[in-house]
């Protein structure tokens, strides 16, 4: 493609897909198909590029990118680094039916707060889940009832 004419998006279009149906598997792109999709950029939206081409925005963007910077070594694509999710802290007081009699002694574990999220699971499977106040006697009467039940 010469620099003087615009380029044919759609001459591109159908190399890309030309190559896309002959090959075996999932074969990268050959670097003139690339190159071709580059100076496609200088003419063209980079969506309409993406779209019309059916390339993924990164892969190009990092194409560009390395072109412009004078790379030509073999170049691999790195996918940007995702950021770890932080869980949130959680307190668990795991009692038995034993313990259940004893559970106002049981209130200096946990951090002073409004409400608690209660798990109860029996034996048979079922679980109740709940977020109650921080109301043991509330708590105590609800587990025992789920218990018996």
């Amino acid at each position: 493609m010469s620099a003087e004419t615009k380029p044919d998006l759609q001459k591109v279009k159908i190399l890309f897909e030309n190559f896309r149906g002959g090959r075996s598997g999932k074969e990268r792109l050959p670097e003139n198909l690339w190159e071709q999709a580059i100076t496609l950029l200088e003419y063209y939206p980079f969506r309409v590029v993406c779209r019309q081409l059916r390339l993924k925005p990164d892969y190009l963007r990092q194409r560009a990118a390395a072109m412009q910077q004078g790379r030509t070594e073999k170049f691999k694509l790195h996918r940007p680094a995702k950021k770890p999710r932080r869980k949130p802290e959680q307190e668990f007081l795991h009692l038995t039916a034993h313990e259940l009699s004893t559970v106002p002694s049981q209130t200096q574990l946990l951090a002073p707060t409004s409400a608690c999220r209660v798990m109860i699971e029996r034996t048979d499977g079922s679980r109740l889940q709940l977020t109650v106040p921080l109301d043991w006697s509330c708590i105590e009467t609800l587990c025992a009832s789920f218990l018996r039940g």
